[in-house]
């Protein structure tokens, strides 16, 4: 009689696609490269003086984190934060990462380095965590580690750098699906409960759409892996029902000491009371016009210096959520051969999940956000679908760790798939041929259909706050992508016309189509950094130090100085450089010379009282 485990599932179904890997030197070896690799990625955060700077954490993460380190040398606890908005509950806010382990990096070490160590840690920790899931996946050891690079320096995750809570729980997706697919082949409850841990250190992490879609999706996982998954009402499918719900209880009751104040805290805010409205929940959506930046970086225009209409318009008229979108050509086209290829069933699972995540993300674009907001009550809690990209993007490099395998191989298996492969190949060839040619010959066509596309575009992020389009404004905007079509598409051009010359040889034999594939890997990776090396803009430690010299007018005061508007509207807005040098004499300030537009526009911001938040002084 077959054995059953615990869980469910039989020792033999569980062999059935490969057994668990065994680390060794090797392996360690090539953590340490890929540690390496992001050491040398944020060179400038640990060994230059330079600290981030960028969105949330300039005038919310940096303070709060400076007044944690503050409060805790004076040997109290930071129950109370009342240099913001009046005055706040700050220990009972998941957001302020209070019982989240680098809290003790922020007390013992000096700030500016423990601050930069909990983005740098939890980068190397992602690309651990790919690494050991490919393999435990039954990935070989240059595909895990090509697998793990491409998860850790693709677009979406390096822009986590601008998000303290959020890269704080993104780090813990990929070991949420390692320990997952471990617990199901023990036979101990032992397994199960380190889940458990994980999610709960996930759960401290204060960012509760990636929990919630971590945990979804380790769930989905347990219920595909069961080999009579498709009958609901079956044995093992109760069995992983009854071990999430055990998992989740631990889970919550280990992260309770968060939990039980966060929980009191949401009962008195606007999340709590009604929910977040539809609008709010999806303000930040992918359009699926930006997927051509995750082929082209920056396909749109640059994100940091005079972003064009078209980034203002997919950013809904706000700061770019992610910097970069960039996963690359290669990755991607990696990732379709592996999907349905192979006898391993996760390709199928991990494929359909890749695509369930981009669908979602594309939040109030398409109905399947707004469908989930309605059957999924939680989701009423969280805001941004385009958080899924990250989740997203740990699933493409896992495939794409299998179609690095895959290619190596060059078997009749690989060769009947670049058959079926062949003719879509094809098809994307002749679109994007058909799209630059008609650029050239027909711009008025093109132009037509961009201006299309732009109106819908702004019709769909018609959210509160946005402005209409100024008059003229679509047709510049259309001029302006007939011009990058004509000046990008090569670039798509010629990745497409070689897929299609390697899906022709493959069949074939010929001998360069498998030395071909180191070639296209490094050209992959190559790519990532250089086009993700600016997604985490920097700036020198004294930028937030810096003290206007008009304060030393302001007389000392028990409490804080407040400001604000009776009538009117407030003049919030973001100031470009040009503006920011005719507002401040950079002159007077030798060392601001020397930052670049962007930190220069941050910093005028910093010296207006309005923006002043809770930053020092």
């Amino acid at each position: 009689m077959e054995r059953i485990s615990p869980s469910g599932f039989s020792a033999k179904s569980l062999r059935s696609d490969t057994d668990s890997f065994t680390f060794n030197r090797v392996d360690a070896a090539l953590c340490g490269v890929l540690v390496s690799a992001v050491l040398a990625m944020f060179w400038r955060v640990l060994f230059a003086g330079q600290m981030f700077f960028y969105r949330d954490i300039l005038n919310q993460s940096y303070p709060e984190e400076k007044f944690v380190r503050q409060t805790l040398r004076r040997g109290a606890l930071p129950l109370w934060n009342r240099y913001l908005n009046f005055g706040q509950p700050h220990l009972a806010n998941p957001n302020s990462l209070f019982f989240y382990p680098t809290t003790l990096l922020i007390a013992w070490l000096p700030f500016p380095l423990a601050y930069s160590l909990h983005f740098v840690l939890h980068f190397a920790w992602m690309a651990l965590g790919a690494y050991l899931l490919a393999r435990q996946w039954g990935q070989s050891r240059l595909a895990a580690l090509f697998a793990g690079a491409v998860f850790v320096l693709s677009g979406p995750v390096l822009s986590l750098g601008s998000f303290y809570n959020q890269i704080a729980a993104a780090a813990w997706i990929p070991w949420a699906l390692l320990v997952t697919d471990r617990a199901l082949r023990k036979s101990s409850a032992r397994g199960w409960a380190l889940l458990a841990a994980v999610f709960a250190l996930q759960f401290l992490g204060g960012e509760p759409f990636t929990f919630i879609a971590t945990f979804m999706l380790c769930f989905l996982y347990a219920l595909h892996r069961n080999p009579s998954w498709k009958r609901v009402l079956s044995p093992p499918n109760r069995i992983v029902v009854m071990a999430f719900a055990a998992v989740s209880a631990l889970a919550l009751s280990l992260a309770a000491i968060q939990l039980i104040p966060g929980l009191n805290l949401l009962g008195d805010s606007l999340r709590g009371a009604v929910g977040m409205p539809y609008s709010q929940t999806t303000y930040w959506s992918l359009s699926p016009l930006s997927l051509l930046d995750m082929l082209m970086p920056a396909f749109f225009g640059p994100m940091f210096t005079t972003p064009s209409l078209w980034t203002t318009l997919l950013n809904f008229a706000n700061r770019a959520y992610f910097p970069s979108l960039f996963i690359g050509f290669v990755p991607l086209f990696l990732a379709g051969v592996a999907w349905r290829g192979g006898s391993d069933r996760r390709r199928t699972f991990i494929g359909w999940a890749a695509l369930a995540l981009l669908l979602l993300s594309f939040g109030r674009f398409t109905p399947a956000f707004a469908f989930a907001y309605m059957i999924f009550p939680p989701l009423q809690l969280v805001r941004f679908p385009v958080k899924l990209l990250v989740p997203f993007a740990l699933l493409v490099a896992i495939l794409a760790g299998w179609g690095v395998d895959d290619l190596r191989q060059n078997n009749d298996a690989l060769r009947a798939r670049a058959r079926k492969l062949l003719p879509l190949a094809k098809l994307l060839l002749g679109l994007v041929a058909i799209t630059w040619v008609a650029a050239w010959i027909a711009p008025a066509g093109v132009m037509t259909l961009a201006d299309g596309l732009l109106l819908w575009t702004s019709r769909v992020v018609g959210a509160p706050g946005y402005s209409p389009l100024p008059l003229g404004a679509p047709d510049y905007a259309a001029i302006y992508a007939v011009t990058i079509i004509r000046m990008r598409f090569p670039e798509l051009l010629g990745f497409a016309f070689g897929t299609v010359i390697w899906l022709a040889a493959i069949p074939r034999g010929h001998r360069w189509a498998k030395s071909a594939l180191p070639l296209a890997a490094a050209i992959a990776l190559v790519e990532l950094v250089t086009a993700n090396y600016g997604a985490n803009p920097t700036v020198p430690e004294w930028f937030y130090a810096y003290r206007a010299p008009v304060l030393e007018d302001f007389q000392p005061s028990p409490m804080p100085y407040r400001m604000g508007l009776l009538f009117g509207t407030s003049p919030l807005v973001s100031v470009t450089a040009r503006q920011a040098q005719a507002i401040l004499n950079f002159g007077e300030i030798p060392a601001a010379q020397n930052l670049s537009a962007l930190a220069q526009s941050e910093f005028q911001e910093r010296l207006l009282l309005e923006h002043g938040g809770m930053l020092e002084g």
